[in-house]
């Protein structure tokens, strides 16, 4: 009985927890309440629509990648694009969210970097921000990110006509979700070029020596079982 337990807890060393694995989600709302959301296939998805919410949004084109198509459960990667041009209706920005969930173990850092720029207009301010979820869920609602959701980084606001941050996030959990959330102000006539990622920062091969170490355990519990 004892070395069963012994073995049970090595085991959970290093098994990735893939229960309850949520469809990465890709949704897109603005404050006037038009919303739509975008299941990925295979790590990936492409929303595309010339008149977001009767045109007070003239061009809405966002992508999402993760994995298995970027990235791994083990070493996440992230990546959110987008294409908007606002009509500048008032009180009416532009919120785009991008989650996934099944990641982990990890112990390392986070980076979240933003580049982009207005394509045309004066454009206006914007904000990028991320979460990790240690229930390990995916964020499917309109709204800004809550419940389980945790900040991990934040741009703060960000002025036109260039955008760009840089800013990193110490995490570690057994398994989690992550979510990007960026948010364009709107304003007459501007138009945007969005890039935006989220991934791990090499830890020098701790990662790497821990699960090791488990696998090791795991074996001499093994031979001592036989």
């Amino acid at each position: 009985m004892k070395n069963s337990k012994m073995l049970a807890v090595a085991l959970g060393a290093v098994v990735v927890t893939t229960s309850a694995l949520a469809t990465p989600t890709l949704v897109i709302w603005d404050d006037l309440g038009a919303v739509a959301t975008a299941p990925a296939v295979g790590g990936i998805v492409v929303y595309s629509n010339p008149s977001f919410d009767a045109g007070r949004w003239s061009v809405v084109i966002s992508t999402g990648e993760s994995k298995p198509a970027l990235g791994s459960a083990t070493s996440p990667t992230m990546d959110l694009n987008i294409q908007a041009s606002s009509l500048g209706i008032a009180a009416d920005n532009l919120h785009v969210s991008w989650s996934d969930n099944g990641f982990g173990p990890f112990n390392s850092t986070i980076q979240a970097q933003l580049s982009g720029h207005v394509v045309s207009g004066t454009g206006a301010p914007i904000s990028y921000n991320t979460y990790y979820d240690p229930a390990n869920s995916v964020w499917t609602t309109a709204a800004t990110p809550g419940g389980t959701q945790t900040l991990l980084t934040t741009s703060g606001t960000l002025a036109p006509p260039l955008y760009f941050s840089t800013q990193n996030g110490a995490l570690s959990q057994s398994a989690f979700g992550l979510t990007e959330f960026v948010t364009i102000t709107s304003t007459p006539g501007g138009a945007y070029s969005i890039d935006a990622s989220l991934s791990a920062v090499p830890d020098g091969g701790t990662t790497v020596m821990l699960l090791g170490a488990a696998l090791s355990g795991l074996a001499f519990l093994r031979r001592k079982m036989a």
